[in-house]
């Protein structure tokens, strides 16, 4: 079972300090540290070490005033250590740090809980920095923003009547006086219903997206017979449907699951666009050929043809019926061909007539027509019936 540990100890700093986690429905939290005006060194600067109640994410990215510098001395075990270096000031100080922890761990079920360890147990080799004060600070008014309103009877608080809540019902603060009392509790905690129940909607989506455009793809096989309507429509649907993908890619708590389940399907969608619109090019660039190749007037298998374009022949593909039928790339020429039909056992080739082509025309070639070779004669009778060998 993983938890987001939220760490506090009594408090060492002279001001108070404050700390806002909103936690976001994407499955990331913001967190947001408020200094109080505090007293500088006699040269006026400010050094303070920030012990802060989470461990940083990976992707966590702070944000701080441009005369204030911060940087990570220790990021391990549930918790982590900034510096701050400012000039002495009678403002308050806020450093934001987006992406600061992830909330996914600390799903159970169907309910997110952070807890809070009060004893500060993670924090060891480097404990003794706790007791530097007023040098660190390390105890805050901790506010928590829910990333939606609900009923209190669908919370759950330790300690109970410790909590504060605003009148929107979405923010609770704990105060850092609760720490300082001999009473003070060994954990804290706040459990609410988890905002990630509908973390798998992209699943259902994009299920529903596949299922049609691989419904298109079966009835309208993307090639140029379909038409450029057609074409078009497989081309759009594909791109929104990748377009929606990567918007749950982005948003999605855990990018891999949806990775690992849709990697197979988005694969011909990934190839669909391109040979679309490659197909849409190509029918305002190509003329087609059609023609029929007969064997003594019938159908036949076996047959050959040759496209012949300015001396060059070009082999075409002959169906077991005899047709055929091919593209050629016209562009804004006019292109003359013929077509040569052979087989084996015929008394020779056949050619066409000149034909002419022009791009997205449709030409058609008269039926060409082989002859078989003429069976070899029968010797002549002699009247005599031959014996049979014994």
């Amino acid at each position: 079972m993983a938890v987001i540990a939220l760490l506090a100890i009594p408090e060492t700093a002279r001001a108070a300090s404050r700390l806002l986690l909103e936690l976001g429905d994407k499955g990331m939290a913001k967190a947001t540290l408020t200094l109080e005006p505090q007293t500088g060194n006699q040269a006026g600067v400010l050094v303070r070490i920030l012990a802060l109640p989470f461990e940083l994410d990976s992707k966590h990215r702070i944000s701080n005033p441009d005369n204030v510098a911060v940087s990570v001395l220790s990021n391990s075990n549930g918790y982590a250590l900034l510096s701050l270096l400012a000039p002495q000031s009678k403002q308050p100080i806020d450093i934001k740090i987006d992406n600061a922890f992830n909330l996914i761990g600390g799903k159970i079920k169907d309910r997110v809980i952070l807890k809070c360890e009060v004893s500060y147990q993670f924090l060891r080799q480097h404990r003794s920095v706790l007791d530097l004060a007023p040098t660190t600070i390390s105890s805050y008014d901790i506010t928590i923003l829910l990333p939606n309103k609900y009923d209190q009877a669908q919370l759950s608080f330790q300690p109970m009547g410790d909590w504060k809540a605003d009148e929107q019902g979405r923010k609770y603060t704990l105060p850092a006086s609760v720490f300082k009392s001999s009473a003070s509790p060994n954990e804290v905690f706040i459990a609410f219903p988890s905002p990630f129940e509908n973390d798998q909607q992209w699943k259902i989506i994009i299920s529903f997206l596949i299922g049609i455009v691989l419904l298109t793809l079966g009835n309208f096989t993307v090639k140029r017979e379909i038409g450029e309507i057609r074409l078009g429509l497989i081309i759009a649907v594909a791109i929104i449907l990748w377009l929606i993908f990567a918007y749950f890619l982005y948003t999605a708590p855990k990018p891999m699951d949806l990775i690992e389940w849709a990697i197979a399907p988005m694969i011909p969608m990934a190839v669909a666009p391109f040979w679309g619109i490659w197909l849409l090019y190509a029918i305002k660039n190509q003329g087609e050929i059609q023609g029929k190749i007969t064997l003594d007037s019938q159908p036949a298998p076996y047959l050959r043809a040759d496209l012949i374009i300015n001396g060059v022949p070009k082999k075409l593909k002959v169906n077991d019926d005899g047709t055929y039928k091919d593209w050629v790339w016209c562009g804004n020429k006019t292109i003359d061909f013929q077509i040569r039909a052979d087989a084996d056992g015929v008394q020779g080739t056949v050619s066409s007539s000149q034909h002419s082509l022009n791009a997205k025309d449709e030409e058609r070639v008269e039926t060409l027509n082989l002859q078989s070779l003429p069976l070899p004669p029968s010797s002549p009778s002699s009247g005599v019936t031959p014996t049979p060998s014994p």
